[in-house]
Order: structure tokens, then C-alpha cells, then sequence
């Protein structure tokens, strides 16, 4: 879980849309391009900031094409799986 703060404008109001609290599942297909390789090692606590350039393809018409600036501070990391899943196969 990250707070994710890109500075690229919201193209309701053109203010900075900022984002707190939020999850982000690494290998996700609805991540733009460059959203994992920016969070890929960072340890919890840990500031990284990067920019992100949308696909023109994007689904969402109002990203596609679109340059992105993101300050994400690493929270917490969690392994994706049911709890049965993990109390069996942890070590």
C-alpha cells in the first residue's frame, strides 16, 4: 500500500489529484507502463518518485497519452493469497 501524490492535473478542476492510503497490486494490467519498475525493491517508509507516460490507448480516455508525475511512499507490503493459502505455504 502506497500514498500515491501525481502532480499531473485532474481534468475536472486542473489541480493536482493526490491520492492517499490506496493499493497497488505490482503486475496489475490496469498499471500504466513504468508504474512497477517504480516500486519494484522499495522498502517500507521509502519515497519514490518517477514519471509514468500513459499508452494512447489508455482506457481511460482523459490518461491516454498522458505524462504523469508520482511521489509514492511505501506503507505496508502484502503477499496477495488467501490466509489459508499463506499459513500453509509460509515458512
Amino acid at each position: 500500500m502506497g500514498e500515491t501524490e501525481p502532480p499531473a492535473a485532474h481534468p475536472e478542476d486542473g489541480k493536482p489529484e493526490a491520492m492517499q492510503n490506496i493499493s497497488i497490486e505490482l503486475g496489475a494490467t490496469a498499471n500504466p507502463p513504468g508504474l512497477d519498475e517504480g516500486l519494484v525493491g522499495a522498502n517500507i517508509g521509502e519515497t519514490r518518485e518517477f514519471t509514468v507516460t500513459h499508452a494512447a490507448d489508455d482506457p481511460t480516455p482523459e490518461m491516454a497519452g498522458a505524462t504523469a508525475d508520482y511521489s509514492v511512499t511505501l506503507k505496508a507490503i502484502r503477499r496477495k493469497g488467501s490466509a489459508k493459502f499463506r499459513e500453509k505455504y509460509s515458512a
